[in-house]
C-alpha cells in the first residue's frame, strides 16, 4: 500500500520563516543571509522568505538549548519558546568537532540529547528540523590528530554523528532533514583541489566566500527540495564560480534526494496501488522507490513538485499530469505510463531507466529532454523531444506530431516515419532504418535543418535515385553517408535523394526487415541492404543500444519495436 505516513503534507506558511541555530561557522560569511537570497530566487513560495540567526562563537547543541530556558537568553526563548513565530525550517549546526566524536562519549551524548529536545522545540513550532552536516578541516584536526588525522577521515566521522544524531530525532511522521554541506565540500575536493582549497579561509576551518555560498547553497536545496542552480551570483562569488558551486549543492540534495542522507520534503512510494489524483504532489518530490501501479498522478500546479523515479523502481500508471513547475524525472528504473501530458518547459526529463508513454501530449512550449535511459513513444505523440543522450523509440505505426531535435547525438528512424519536425546539429547522426525504394523514410510537413550526417539502410536493394526524406524545405549542409545525395524540388515540397548506384556484394534482404544487419544499422558502402529486427522489444532495444554507444559518444538512438 502507499507509504501513508510519508504523504502527509508539510504546513503550509505564507511567508516562510527560517531559524538557523550556529556558530561562527553560519556569522562569519554572513550563511544566515545567503541562505535568505538563495532561498528567494529559487523556490517557488519562498519569494519572501525570511531567515533569523541566533549564533555566536563556539555554540553547542547543549549551549542553545541552555539559552532556550527560564533565565536563559531572551532572543532564543522567544525564537522557541514564548513567541509566536511560526517556523518552516529550523537549521541547526553544532560545534565543528563534536559530531565526530566516539558516539559513546559523554560530550556527544550531551549534544545528541540536547539536539532532540531542540527538535522537540521545533517540532512544537510547526518546523521540519535541518541538521547542517558540516566539512571536515582542510587538513584535518591538529587538536584531535589521532580521531581527525585528515579531511576525508574528519568527514565521514562528522557524516556518521550528525546521521546519528538526525537518527535519534526522526519518526515516521515527522521526517528529520540532513542539509550536506560537508558532503559538497568533499565533491568540491573529489572536483578540483584549488575550487576546494578556495572553500576555506586562513585558519582551514572557517568557510570562505566561497564555502559560505556553498554551504547557504547546500541548506537552500536541503529546505525546499528546489534547485539552486541558475540562481545569481552574490558579492564575493563571480558568476562562473557560482555555477560550479550551485552544480555541487544540487549534486548532494535535489540530483540524489534518496541517497545517504534524509530530505524531509523526499516522500518514497513503495508497493502501492491507488489513485492519487487530485491534490497533486504536496512536496517538491516524491520518489518510486519499489513497484507501483495506479490511475492518475498530478505533479506540480498547487502542489508543485518533481515525481522521481530511481533505482529498482516500476510499475503502471494510467496517467501522469505534468503541470506548472512540476516534472517528471526519471533517473532509473522501469515506467510504464498510458498518458503522460505536459506543460512549458522541460516538464519531463528522463536520465537513465526506461519509460514506455502510450500517449504523449506537451504544450507548444514544452520539451521531453531525453539525457539517458530509453524512450519508448506509443500510438499518439505530440509535442518536442530533444534528444542528447540515451534512446528513443517510435514506430512505424506510431501517429506522431513530434518535433525531433537532435544534439550530439545519433538516431535511427524506423520507416515510414511522419514528423511534426525535425533538426540535426552538425555533430550529430541521422540513421535511415528499413527504406523501401521509391518511398520516403521521414515525411514532414514543416522545415527540416540537416547540417550532421545522414546513413541511409534500405530493407532491400534496388539501383536507382530514392527519396529518404521529404518536407515542405529542406537545409542541407551535412552528407550522406556511402551515397551520393542531392535535394530535389517535388510539387509540394523537396526531398533528400540518393543514388543506389550498384548492388555488388549487398544481401536482398526481406521487405519486413527481418534480413540480418549490423546491430546499429550501418552500411557498409553501398546499399546497406537488410533491416534492423524488430524483435525483442525493450530488452532487445537495451542490448542494442549497448552496442551502439560502445561505438560511440552520446548516441541516442530511435528505433521501431
Amino acid at each position: 500500500m502507499l507509504l501513508l505516513a510519508l504523504l502527509l503534507p508539510a504546513p503550509v506558511h505564507a511567508a516562510p520563516d527560517v531559524l538557523v541555530l550556529g556558530n561562527s561557522y553560519v556569522f562569519q560569511q554572513d550563511v544566515d543571509q545567503t541562505l535568505q537570497a538563495l532561498l528567494r530566487a529559487t523556490a517557488p513560495g519562498w519569494q519572501d522568505a525570511q531567515v533569523t540567526a541566533l549564533t555566536a562563537g563556539g555554540l553547542r547543541f547543549t549551549d542553545h538549548l541552555a539559552r532556550t530556558q527560564d533565565g536563559g537568553d531572551p532572543a532564543w526563548r522567544t525564537a522557541l519558546v514564548t513567541g509566536d513565530t511560526a517556523w518552516a525550517a529550523v537549521v541547526m549546526q553544532d560545534q565543528s568537532q563534536i559530531p565526530g566524536f566516539p558516539q559513546t562519549e559523554p560530550t556527544w551524548l550531551e549534544d545528541r540529547d540536547a539536539g532532540v529536545a531542540l527538535d522537540d522545540l521545533a517540532q512544537a513550532r510547526g518546523a521540519t528540523t535541518v541538521l547542517e552536516l558540516t566539512w571536515g578541516r582542510r587538513d584535518g584536526d591538529s587538536s584531535n590528530p589521532d580521531l581527525f588525522p585528515d579531511f576525508a577521515t574528519m568527514q565521514d566521522r562528522l557524516t556518521e554523528g550528525y546521521l546519528a544524531f538526525a537518527d535519534a530525532m526522526a519518526t515516521a511522521e515527522r521526517p528529520v532533514t540532513v542539509g550536506p554541506a560537508g558532503l559538497a565540500f568533499a565533491a568540491a575536493r573529489d572536483r578540483d583541489t584549488a575550487l576546494f582549497e578556495g572553500l576555506y579561509s586562513s585558519d582551514g576551518s572557517h568557510p570562505s566566500a566561497t564555502g559560505g555560498y556553498l554551504a547557504a547553497a547546500v541548506l537552500s536545496a536541503s529546505i525546499t527540495g528546489w534547485p539552486v542552480t541558475g540562481a545569481p551570483e552574490l558579492d564575493g562569488v563571480d558568476a562562473d564560480t557560482a555555477a560550479i558551486l550551485q552544480a555541487l549543492a544540487d549534486g548532494v540534495t535535489v540530483d540524489d534526494p534518496f541517497g545517504p542522507v534524509p530530505f524531509a520534503w523526499a516522500v518514497g512510494w513503495a508497493d502501492w496501488e491507488g489513485d492519487v489524483a487530485g491534490d497533486g504532489l504536496v512536496r517538491p518530490t516524491v520518489g518510486i522507490v519499489g513497484g507501483v501501479s495506479g490511475d492518475r498522478v498530478t505533479v506540480g500546479g498547487a502542489g508543485a513538485g518533481r515525481l522521481w523515479v530511481g533505482e529498482e523502481a516500476h510499475g503502471e500508471l494510467v496517467g501522469i499530469a505534468v503541470e506548472e513547475d512540476g516534472l517528471l524525472q526519471i533517473e532509473s528504473g522501469l515506467l510504464s505510463v498510458d498518458e503522460v501530458s505536459g506543460g512549458a518547459g522541460v516538464p519531463v526529463r528522463l536520465d537513465g531507466g526506461a519509460l514506455t508513454i502510450g500517449q504523449l501530449t506537451l504544450a507548444d512550449t514544452g520539451v521531453l529532454q531525453v539525457a539517458g535511459g530509453s524512450l519508448d513513444l506509443g500510438g499518439g505523440v505530440g509535442g518536442r523531444v530533444l534528444v542528447d543522450g540515451g534512446a528513443v523509440l517510435a514506430g512505424p505505426d506510431a501517429d506522431l506530431a513530434l518535433v525531433l531535435d537532435l544534439v550530439d547525438g545519433l538516431a535511427a528512424l524506423r520507416a515510414p516515419v511522419d514528423l511534426g519536425g525535425l533538426s540535426l546539429s552538425a555533430d550529430s547522426e541521422l540513421q535511415l532504418v528499413g527504406i523501401e525504394p521509391g518511398e520516403p523514410a521521414v515525411e514532414i510537413a514543416a522545415a527540416v535543418t540537416l547540417a550532421g550526417l545522414v546513413t541511409p539502410s534500405f530493407s532491400r536493394c534496388e539501383v536507382g535515385d530514392w527519396p529518404v526524406l521529404v518536407a515542405a524545405t529542406i537545409s542541407w549542409s551535412g552528407e550522406v553517408d556511402g551515397y551520393d545525395a542531392a535535394v530535389v524540388d517535388l510539387d509540394d515540397g523537396q526531398a533528400l535523394q540518393v543514388t543506389v548506384a550498384d548492388c555488388d556484394g549487398q544481401t536482398d534482404g526481406d521487405t519486413d526487415g527481418t534480413a540480418e544487419l549490423d546491430p546499429v544499422g550501418e552500411p557498409d558502402g553501398g546499399c546497406g541492404c537488410g533491416g534492423l529486427s524488430p524483435a525483442g522489444g525493450l530488452l532487445g532495444l537495451l542490448g542494442w543500444v549497448g552496442v551502439t554507444t560502445r561505438r560511440r559518444r552520446h548516441a541516442p538512438v530511435i528505433r521501431a519495436r
